[in-house]
């Protein structure tokens, strides 16, 4: 099955030896994803191409702000909000 290639900032499902979760792109490398998994048990931070299952494209949106090299004082305060 041939799910497309991911490009940084896209969250994608990996089967990796049989198990599957998800994570994030963060570079590419040829065949080889660079990865952050969206669960901590999960310590895999690099994938090929071949483990790739499912895959979730960021918006032009998104990936501008992951290129952008800073923030306003409202976009990092997101994440503290409860």
């Amino acid at each position: 099955m041939h799910v497309g290639r991911p490009a940084p900032g896209d969250l994608v499902e990996l089967d990796h030896k049989g198990r599957r979760f998800h994570a994030e792109v963060t570079s590419i490398d040829g065949q080889r994803l660079a990865i952050t998994p969206l669960c901590a048990h999960h310590t895999w931070r690099a994938a090929t191409t071949r483990e790739l299952v499912g895959l979730w494209r960021a918006s032009k949106a998104t990936r501008a702000q992951i290129n952008a090299d800073e923030f306003t004082a409202d976009e990092r305060d997101v994440g503290d909000r409860a």
